[in-house]
């Protein structure tokens, strides 16, 4: 019974190391998002709508790799981005100025969109956390302990894709929680279409009603 329990602990806390994707739940998780597919291309652009206490927006996408995320009003003259250094917004609330939007402001554009899994930059520090019940799903946990943010990743266990995000800062509190309330395949890939992001300041209800890939997308966006 002992070894049963020492053995259980060790799976709580297993590292993934430089042979992380031999654990099978890791290596399904990343299939299923397509990781491989996703590292060439470059742009996502799309359109839906975006609600928040600042009001509902009918807006599009714009996603540059390497270069930032960008968020426009199909109607309004209204911006904000980020190119993953700086966050900025121009909109009726700052009366059309361009202004530098709050740090927990760039941290959710941050974790608005990922090319494929949001796990990838963090697959070679993952800690495998065991099995737990994330709303009404069973989830498997992992997490990434890091600086100034640690991550909790839910990964749903009947089809491993990306459920829920926690994002901790070093005071171990929550600052933010990612969940992705539906998916869409298109072609191969398994694409987020709606996505709830809670912080302390706001709640943020993104929707994408249209995804396209390998678009165009301007750097003058995001100076």
């Amino acid at each position: 019974m002992t070894a049963l329990i020492f053995l259980w602990v060790l799976f709580q806390n297993a590292t993934i190391g430089s042979s992380e994707l031999s654990e099978p739940h890791l290596r399904k998780h990343f299939e299923a998002h397509l990781q491989h597919e996703w590292k060439g291309i470059k742009t996502v652009t799309g359109k839906g709508e975006w609600h928040s206490g600042e009001g509902d927006f009918f807006v599009s996408y714009q996603v540059k790799r390497d270069k930032g995320i960008a968020i426009l009003d199909r109607k309004l003259p209204m911006k904000w981005w980020t190119d993953g250094v700086q966050t900025k917004i121009q909109a009726p609330w700052t009366n059309g100025q361009t202004e530098p939007s709050t740090p927990i402001s760039g941290l959710v554009l941050g974790q608005l969109w990922s090319f494929g899994s949001p796990l990838e930059p963090f697959k070679h520090n993952l800690i495998a956390k065991g099995e737990v019940k994330v709303d009404e799903f069973y989830c498997y946990w992992f997490r990434y302990e890091g600086a100034p943010y640690s991550f909790d990743f839910f990964l749903k266990k009947k089809d491993l894709l990306l459920y829920k995000t926690n994002v901790i800062n070093l005071n171990s509190e929550t600052v933010l929680t990612r969940t992705v309330e539906r998916y869409r395949t298109f072609g191969p890939f398994a694409i987020p279409m709606q996505i709830v992001i809670n912080t302390e300041e706001d709640k943020h209800l993104f929707v994408f009603t249209e995804v396209l890939l390998g678009d165009p997308v301007s750097d003058l966006l995001f100076e």
